[in-house]
């Protein structure tokens, strides 16, 4: 006897949307999950497309994830400027489009959803292998209980960019870079409140080549990450810890922030580069959100195209654990490939959402999906070499607004 009809990898939007689906469906299903929560997420822009699908699905309290409003502060310590900016939304927090998506609220309400539905959840668990035929999965994991062997009769991969049947299978494919820059982040814990931490919004700071982000996470604890372009990230090469400190340094008050902090992460480089997982389902597997593919994510709405493919998989895999014939499954794996790919070209081209095709120009400026949308970096990537003056600053936002 198998352990469950379904196992599926992660406890993000795509995972959770599988499994709620599958479970949903009368499939037995046991999420793995590496993290666990409470999540770290950043909080990111959202359209509120999949609003409705969400509402198929039976997710309730979606607004107490989303924020009407955000603010932004850009600060310049070289002029001695700052802008604070406050975005909203004109339709309120609980319709499309809010502005800005509680990345940690949202994926515990998805995830709470699958586990009322009937899955089991499984937090702290990493996917070492994972082997399969028609009908059989088998996966190895690690726990602080050790190794230990899980059986099923499908595997659904949501678990983002860890990419697990991409990797253990060899069907990752690795694309170019996104755009020229270099980014590396951690996490810290601060010793108390700052003015470079808005509860309620993020800071942005200019440095030379680049800028810097402040973003809270959690009570005392914030997301800092330098993005440098790339002549001042070049003479760095893999070397980002160290573009990390000395970017930091050019800022006194960022400084002194993280001189009394408490690092909580190591410093991570942020992925800027897509990758394709080359096949994304077959008679024993299908695989949704990230893992399928890791695309831009300003541009590709990644949370809509998690959740898509997400229940997609699911159908998928009632479709191909229902059929009795090698053809049947193959024509359900076959037709789950064809979706990812039509969701994948949908979110390149930006047709989700019509203002993303007029943005489409500054992609190399615009790329960052933790910035409220038509938030510009012009400034902040080509600041004023004399920028002694007020002016210079506001002259320097002032041209990045007038692109849009």
């Amino acid at each position: 006897m198998p352990d469950s009809d379904v196992i599926v990898f992660g406890a993000g939007p795509a995972a959770s949307a599988a499994a709620l689906q599958a479970a949903r469906s009368g499939l037995s299903v046991i999420m793995l999950d590496q993290s666990g929560f409470p999540g770290t997420h950043l909080p990111e822009s959202w359209s509120g497309r999949s609003a409705a699908l969400l509402t198929w699905l039976g997710v309730t309290g979606l607004g107490s994830a989303l924020h009407g409003s955000t603010r932004v502060e850009l600060v310049d310590s070289c002029s001695g400027f700052g802008l604070r900016l406050t975005l909203y939304s004109l339709k309120g927090p609980t319709a499309p489009a809010s502005v800005r998506l509680d990345r940690n609220a949202f994926d515990q309400l998805m995830l709470d959803a699958a586990v009322t539905a009937g899955a089991e959840y499984r937090p702290g668990v990493s996917v070492e292998s994972v082997t399969g035929v028609a009908g059989e999965t088998t996966v190895t994991c690690t726990s602080a209980s050790g190794v230990s062997t899980l059986t099923g009769r499908f595997a659904i991969d949501g678990s983002g960019k860890s990419a697990v049947i991409a990797h253990t299978q060899g069907t990752w494919e690795g694309g170019q870079s996104l755009d020229p820059r270099q980014a590396v982040f951690s996490h810290f814990v601060l010793d108390g409140p700052h003015r470079l931490v808005d509860p309620k919004g993020m800071t942005l700071i200019a440095l030379d080549g680049g800028y810097a982000f402040v973003i809270p996470v959690g009570e005392q604890r914030v997301s800092v990450g330098v993005v440098a372009g790339a002549e001042r990230s070049a003479p760095y090469g893999r070397e980002l810890e160290r573009l990390f400190h000395e970017s930091v340094a050019q800022d006194p008050a960022l400084a002194q922030m993280l001189a009394g902090a408490r690092q909580v992460l190591p410093f991570i480089p942020a992925l800027n580069q897509e990758f394709l997982c080359s096949r994304t389902a077959g008679d024993w597997f299908a695989v949704a959100g990230d893992a399928a593919g890791f695309l831009d994510p300003f541009f590709s709405t990644g949370v809509d195209l998690a959740l898509a493919t997400g229940v997609h998989a699911a159908e998928t895999a009632h479709r191909v654990l229902s059929a009795t014939s090698a053809g049947a499954r193959e024509e359900a794996a076959g037709a789950h490939r064809r979706f990812v790919e039509s969701q994948q070209e949908t979110a390149r081209s930006g047709s989700y959402d019509g203002h993303w095709n007029v943005l489409a120009p500054l992609r190399p400026v615009l790329a960052d999906p933790h910035l409220p949308a038509l938030v510009p970096l012009l400034s902040l990537l080509s600041r004023p070499q004399e920028c002694g003056r007020p002016q210079d600053a506001v002259r320097s936002l002032r041209n990045s607004f007038q692109h849009l």
